[in-house]
């Protein structure tokens, strides 16, 4: 019983986190390089880490995506590029008006 608990606890994390991880991902991968460019953020050790883990985690989506592997989560593999495609065109538009502010 607990362990079903625990197993349908971890398919919905995973099931939710996934679209978020790979959405803030995506942000961060047009944010903060540009960002430093600009001057809007100071180049630091954080800022770096954290767009070294976005870099993984889109690598890591982009390339299951170009493999051909099932997703991560239980979805159809088209709908899954789909909402990595979708996911890259809206951290772009978030990125553009971020800066705009």
């Amino acid at each position: 019983m607990v362990a079903t608990l625990c197993g349908i606890a971890f398919d919905l994390v995973l099931l939710v986190g996934t679209p978020v991880a790979y959405l803030a991902a995506s942000f961060a991968i047009f944010n903060l390089p540009a960002g430093w460019m600009f001057g809007h953020r100071p180049l630091t050790g954080t800022s770096i880490g954290l767009f070294a883990g976005a870099l993984l985690v889109t690598a890591f989506g982009i390339f299951r995506a170009m493999q051909g592997a099932q997703p991560v989560v239980p979805v159809r593999p088209k709908f899954a590029k789909t909402m990595l495609a979708l996911g890259w065109a809206a951290g772009f538009l978030l990125a553009i008006a971020d800066l705009s502010a």
